[in-house]
């Protein structure tokens, strides 16, 4: 047994022992729309997923992507930030007397730190 563990482990490092390579994900729907960001009233505060929001994350909050999906964000120029779905969002919210109709135009909720990134915050 020992002669045979001893035979496998010299021939391991001749079985070509290179990884496949890593292929860029491919982004299987698009979607066109407004994104805003997690002001800092939500830092500390539980997710739907249920980890703690600590707004310098590359977290984003969206309505129907499932948990820990990926999304790729982009305002057009060129740079894009990848970010996690740890959150449910964007919700609509009264501003004063005046209802903000978001469910029409936000997609996306991110984090302060993935606005800063692109540049919007």
């Amino acid at each position: 047994m020992v002669r045979w563990l001893v035979l496998l482990l010299m021939l391991l490092p001749h079985t070509g022992g290179t990884l496949p390579p890593i292929e860029e994900p491919k982004w299987k729907e698009i979607e066109h729309g407004l994104a805003s960001w997690y002001g800092t009233r939500y830092i500390g505060r539980l997710t739907a997923s249920g980890t703690t929001y600590t707004g310098r994350g590359f977290t984003v909050a969206h309505r129907t992507r499932p948990f820990g999906s990926l999304v790729r964000l982009s305002l057009g120029s060129g740079k894009f930030v990848v970010a996690v779905v740890t959150d449910r969002g964007p919700y609509c919210e009264y501003v004063g007397s005046y209802f903000y109709s978001c469910k029409q135009r936000r997609i996306v909720d991110v984090s302060e730190r993935v606005a800063e990134e692109l540049g919007f915050k």
